[in-house]
């Protein structure tokens, strides 16, 4: 529905069938704009009813048992993922003290019905009056979320060699690039989700996603990982129920002014529409929902506030949740002028700022609230100058939309004509007699009924002006839409043509930066990383994925005399390569695990050291790999012990065969003599 225009809703009711049996369900629909039927619909489909609520785009959907849509909660939520975002689902029997009858939440608000049983096109038309009016309860569907935390990995360890400052960056860089992959992925694949971080020097320290989704569509888009350097961690949060929401105006909620300051830790600040305090606090990891929750369980947010020029996308969302308008600064707030402002509020009164959370989100409400505090005491001012009894907050609420005094009346005086009529007051004990009497009961009765007329004349003549000219206008409109739709039509399509095509290319160059950046980052790592190497910071290493005849090809070249060789899989090996190796004199074999036997055990009688990798390890990827130089004492240091032990082993086994030798000689002695 456009913005400014009249409010529609749409009643349904069951006309045939039923959700949980073989037969499929029917539906009788009806159409309220601006209160009047404008549309009705017999013997619908569930599919034509979904269809029907994107082509009208009905603020609010009536109906009378939420299980006519389905037979379980899995389904009745299903079908309400299908409807228009902006969309509320509400069972207009479900109050505050439990279910009761159509007819009597239609006798409650004013409305009469006829004895005789309603017909289901009736029960819609009465299903869609009561949506209109806001009655019964509001239907949440709350889908299963999954948070992904990115942060430093478990198995981290500082490699040797490496500054702690320059293996900080490393890590916040790898934080960083990590993040932004995970946020390609679920923009590309189309997830609603928050992101939180925290920044840090060269990166990110830590950052948080709450998807809107169960942790089973993100199969093959994310998975938990756990490195040297980061880790990914992938959670589900809950699964898909329906929650039962009353009307704000039943809970008796204040309204409120919502300051947000977003982030790891999220600062709320929550101010009533004299600007006092209603709640501040701080909340860490907390996701849109929880927010939503605690926000609604102090009132009814008509305002949402920001510290920064820049509206966070944090805040767009929790606006756009509760539809509500949002306030910025003409520029970003400086920490002395939220110190000031938080400062003040706290001693005017009294209460506690527990951090900079908290005050950043103060100051940002109270912004807000200085930049209407103006219009709303004239508003009141001039309520309390005309005398008329209305509700101060509803016409403050509707100033803050963006009303005018004027209208914000009228709109409010169109709400009283069509909200429950009044209860009498309790009248005093020595009056009783007076009220019982027929005379001043119909005195009353008189009074009450000329301030209703009244009140319906001057919102008929309104209405009847805003509707001619409405008349005049849709005369003028379809005039013209007669004479250009052709041309429109062409235009139309060639506009969206044209708008899938810059949509394509505006992604393929979103791609292309990213992918820049990255290399970019890379580029500058790899520079860094040649610069240690020419300082003999780093020992380049050659890497092979098995020590085979095949594996050595590969290199193209024979590993030279001195040169570190990291073998990927020790568990196959062939001797010849074996030899090869040892004859060209490498000064050491590294492996991720240099315990058992196999091929380490004939690398080392060879003559060759065989180290660990993760002992000497700095920088690791595809096709690079870079040590500590400490690697080459103590594969030399390794290489002397080897050879001692061969020498130690040659010397034993001399002895021995010497005798062996001189105990056969012996022998043959003592035969001979």
């Amino acid at each position: 529905m456009a913005s400014g225009g009249p409010r529609i809703v749409m009643g349904v009711d069951i006309f045939s069938g039923n959700p949980s049996s073989r037969e499929e369900a029917l539906y009788s629909v009806v159409i309220l704009k601006g209160g009047s039927i404008y549309a009705e619909y017999e013997s619908v489909s569930l599919s034509r009813l979904v269809r029907l609520s994107w082509e009208h785009r009905p603020e609010t959907i009536g109906i009378d048992n939420i299980y006519e849509l389905g037979s379980s909660e899995e389904d009745v939520a299903r079908i309400a993922s299908l409807l228009p975002p902006d969309t509320v689902l509400r069972q207009v029997t479900l109050w505050p003290e439990g279910f009761i009858t159509l007819r009597e939440a239609a006798r409650r608000v004013g409305i009469n019905l006829p004895q005789a049983k309603l017909s289901s096109i009736e029960t819609a038309r009465v299903a869609a009056e009561l949506a209109y009016r806001g009655v019964g309860s509001r239907i949440k569907v709350v889908e299963e979320k999954t948070r992904i935390i990115v942060a430093r990995g478990h198995r981290g360890g500082r490699p040797g060699g490496m500054s702690s400052q320059r293996y900080n960056r490393r890590v916040r860089a790898a934080i960083l690039r990590m993040t932004r992959e995970i946020r390609r992925r679920l923009d590309s694949n189309g997830f609603d989700y928050d992101l939180v971080f925290r920044k840090s020097e060269g990166g990110l320290e830590r950052a948080v996603f709450i998807v809107y989704a169960p942790r089973s569509r993100l199969q093959g888009i994310v998975r938990s990982m756990n490195n040297i350097d980061i880790r990914v961690e992938v959670r589900p949060i809950y699964s898909s129920r329906l929650e039962f929401e009353y009307p704000r105006t039943l809970r008796k909620a204040g309204y409120l002014i919502v300051g947000i300051d977003p982030g790891v830790t999220l600062g709320l600040a929550l101010l009533d529409l004299s600007g006092r305090p209603v709640l501040l606090s701080s909340y860490k990891e907390f996701d849109r929902t929880e927010i939503i929750s605690v926000v609604e369980r102090s009132g009814v947010p008509v305002l949402m506030a920001t510290d920064v020029r820049s509206v966070p996308e944090a805040v767009k969302k929790l606006a756009a949740a509760f539809n509500v308008p949002i306030f910025s600064p003409p520029q970003d707030l400086s920490t002395m002028e939220k110190h000031e402002i938080a400062q003040s509020y706290a001693a005017k009164y009294g209460v506690k700022i527990p951090d900079t959370h908290v005050r950043d989100a103060l100051a940002a409400a109270v912004k807000a609230y200085r930049s209407v505090e103006q219009k709303l005491a004239q508003a009141e001012s001039y309520l309390s100058r005309i005398g008329l009894d209305l509700s101060k907050d509803m016409i403050k609420v509707a100033i803050i939309r963006g009303k005018t005094i004027a209208e914000a009346l009228e709109e409010e005086i169109e709400r009283l004509m069509s909200s429950t009529p009044r209860e009498p007051h309790h009248v005093q004990p020595h009056l009783e007699e007076k009220a019982r009497s027929e005379d001043y009961g119909r005195e009353q009765r008189l009074e009450e009924e000329i301030r209703r007329l009244k009140l319906e004349k001057a919102s008929m003549a309104r209405r009847i002006k805003e509707l001619r000219w409405r008349i005049e206008e849709l005369e003028q409109a379809l005039n013209a839409r007669s004479r250009e739709l052709n041309i429109e039509l062409i235009r139309d399509r060639e506009i969206e043509n044209l708008r899938v095509r810059n949509k394509g290319l505006a992604e393929k160059i979103s791609e292309l930066e990213e992918k820049i950046k990255q290399l970019e980052e890379k580029i500058g790592e790899l520079r860094e990383l040649l610069s240690m190497t020419a300082k003999g910071e780093v020992v380049p290493v050659t890497m092979i994925d098995k020590l085979t005849t095949t594996g050595l090809q590969r290199l193209g070249r024979k590993p030279g005399k001195g040169e570190i060789v990291y073998v990927a899989n020790p568990n196959i090996y062939e001797a010849e390569a074996v030899a090869g190796l040892a004859e060209s004199g490498v000064a050491g074999v590294l492996v991720d695990q240099a315990e058992g036997g196999g091929l380490l055990d004939v690398l080392r009688r060879s003559g060759i050291p065989v180290l660990t990798l993760h002992d000497y390890l700095v920088y690791m990827d595809d096709s690079i790999l870079l040590v500590d130089p400490r690697v080459r004492e103590v594969a030399k240091e390794e290489k002397r012990r080897l050879r001692e032990m061969r020498r130690k082993l040659d010397l034993a086994r001399l002895i021995e065969e010497y005798r062996v030798r001189r105990k056969k000689r012996m022998g043959s002695r003592v035969e001979g003599g």
